[in-house]
C-alpha cells in the first residue's frame, strides 16, 4: 500500500458545520426519535472532549479546550480544534490508516459517497444522563436482521424535522447493533499496538465500543521520499480483539479514576449551569485547561458555536 496523502480529516464536523458541529448529532436524533425528550439528558458531547477530562482525572498535564453553550440544565460539550483537517503532500507522512480503510472496507451501496461515520448513543453515567457521538469507523453487520429492518425508514423525512440552514437528513441503510460497531488503527512493522490498553481502552469505554482491530503492517520499503514508500499488511497481522472485555477489566481495575472523573465532570457542569443562571453570554463559555493545571478554567466566550435557534427551542422546551 501507499502511504495516506491528500486531505485527512481532523475534526470533519467543525469543518462541514463550523457555526453548530453538534447541530447534526440532534438532527439525527429528532429524526430517529421526533419525540426524544432532551430534558433528561444532562451532558450532550463528541466524545473528544470527554476523553479530555477522563485524561485530566487520571493525571495528564496536557493543554486542551473546548467550547460550550448550556440551555437550560443541559450540557453542550463541542470540541475546538485549530484546524479541522491536514493535507498531505511531500515528505509528510502519517501512516498508511486511510489506504487501508479503502483496500479492506466497503460501504453498503446506499452509503457510498459517504466520507465517514457517527455513533450517537446514550446511557447513564452516575447520577448523570449523556449523550455521545463518537467517530465509529466499521461494522461486522452486511445485512439488516428481520429486527433491524423493521426499523427502516426509505420515506423522505419532514423538511421541517431535517433541514435547516444547510444540514439535511436523509434516510438509507439500515441500523446497526451496538454489539457490530468497530473500531481500527494501523501500526507500523511489528511494534504492535503496547500502549493499548491504557490509550485506546478508555476511549473504547467512553463509547462502550465492542470491536477492536489493529491492522501492523509487516514491511516497509522506503525511498528518499516519503511518498514513495510502501507498506504490506497480510492478513495474519490484523487481529481482532472483544474490546468490550478489556473495556469490562479497565472499568474494573480503574474505579478510583471513573470516580474522580465522575466527580470533575459533574462538578464542570453545574459550574457551566451557575454560569448560565447568572446571564453570562448566553450561556456560551469556554472551559481550558493549561498545560501542567490541576484544574479547568471556565470564561465567558460569545464566539462558542451554538444551536439553530429551532434546536435551541426544542432542547429548552423539554426541559
Amino acid at each position: 500500500m501507499k502511504p495516506d496523502s491528500g486531505w485527512l480529516w481532523i475534526d470533519e464536523n467543525a469543518f462541514r458545520r463550523p457555526k453548530s458541529p453538534i447541530e447534526p448529532l440532534l438532527r439525527a436524533v429528532l429524526h430517529e426519535q421526533p419525540e426524544f425528550n432532551f430534558g433528561s439528558i444532562d451532558i450532550i458531547s463528541d466524545r473528544h472532549p470527554l476523553s479530555c477530562l477522563l485524561n485530566l482525572a487520571g493525571g495528564d498535564s496536557k493543554a486542551f479546550a473546548f467550547a460550550v453553550q448550556v440551555v437550560g440544565d443541559t450540557v453542550i460539550l463541542t470540541r475546538e480544534s485549530r484546524a479541522t483537517r491536514e493535507f498531505l503532500s511531500g515528505n509528510k507522512f502519517k501512516g498508511f490508516r486511510k489506504t487501508f480503510e479503502a483496500t479492506y472496507m466497503k460501504h453498503m451501496a446506499e452509503m457510498e459517497g459517504s466520507t465517514s461515520h457517527r455513533r450517537i448513543i446514550s446511557y447513564s453515567f452516575g447520577s448523570m444522563r449523556l449523550l455521545v457521538r463518537y467517530a465509529a469507523d466499521a461494522s461486522f453487520s452486511t445485512a439488516p436482521s428481520a429486527d433491524q429492518s423493521k426499523h427502516d425508514n426509505p420515506t423522505t423525512p419532514d423538511p421541517a424535522v431535517s433541514d435547516s440552514n444547510k444540514v439535511t437528513v436523509r434516510a438509507a441503510g439500515h441500523q446497526v447493533l451496538q454489539s457490530d460497531i468497530v473500531e481500527l488503527t494501523t501500526r507500523g512493522d511489528k511494534k504492535g499496538y503496547p500502549e493499548y490498553e491504557t490509550k485506546r481502552v478508555p476511549d473504547l469505554w467512553l463509547a462502550q465500543t465492542p470491536n477492536f482491530v489493529t491492522a501492523s503492517s509487516t514491511t516497509t520499503s522506503w525511498n528518499k521520499k516519503v511518498s514513495l514508500s510502501r507498506s504490506v499488511f497480510k492478513s495474519e497481522n490484523i487481529s481482532v480483539r472483544k474490546s468490550a472485555e478489556d473495556v469490562a477489566k479497565w472499568e474494573t481495575e480503574n474505579g478510583d479514576l471513573i470516580v474522580k472523573f465522575h466527580e470533575l465532570l459533574k462538578t464542570t457542569a453545574q459550574k457551566l449551569r451557575d454560569a448560565a443562571a447568572g446571564g453570562e453570554v448566553d450561556g456560551l463559555f469556554m472551559v481550558e485547561h493549561a498545560e501542567s493545571a490541576k484544574d479547568v478554567s471556565i470564561t465567558p466566550y460569545a464566539g462558542a458555536t451554538k444551536l439553530p435557534e429551532d434546536l435551541y427551542e426544542r432542547v429548552k422546551a423539554k426541559q
